[in-house]
């Protein structure tokens, strides 16, 4: 597994913490469309890159018992530059967001030292900790 994960700096204007965050792209899919083919896509969208291998890290229910939303968080490997799909555009808070690279061991202790809250990247940066601490592919 790299150490460098790609994520997405996000100014959260207007939050009650009014701060900015980490996140990792999100991934907003129909029902009717399956999970790796929205994360696919969203990759495309907000961070212009594809890989050529995705493995689910976990699968997450955001309000058992309250709500269906459901989330497969994906690990994209060998990431590469690719183009947005024809006739997609940055709208809102995409439009002032900016991609940076950041390292596993950072992230990490970011998440454990509260720095990023985020539901979403806390899940995934530590079952990609834990697949990669036991080995798993």
């Amino acid at each position: 597994m790299s150490n460098a994960m790609p994520s997405r700096w996000c100014a959260s204007t207007g939050t009650p913490s009014a701060r900015s965050w980490w996140r990792s792209p999100p991934v907003c899919s129909t029902w009717r469309e399956d999970y790796l083919a929205a994360a696919q896509r969203e990759l495309a969208e907000e961070a212009e890159l594809a890989a050529s291998r995705w493995d689910v890290l976990i699968d997450l229910v955001t309000t058992p018992g309250a709500c269906e939303e459901s989330l497969r968080i994906f690990l994209a490997r060998e990431p590469r530059r690719t183009l947005r799909p024809d006739g997609f555009v940055l709208e809102g808070e995409e439009a002032h967001m900016s991609f940076e690279w950041a390292g596993r061991a950072d992230l990490v202790e970011a998440v454990l030292a509260g720095q990023c809250q985020s539901p979403t990247l806390v899940s995934g940066m530590l079952a990609f900790e834990t697949a990669r601490l036991s080995g798993t592919p």
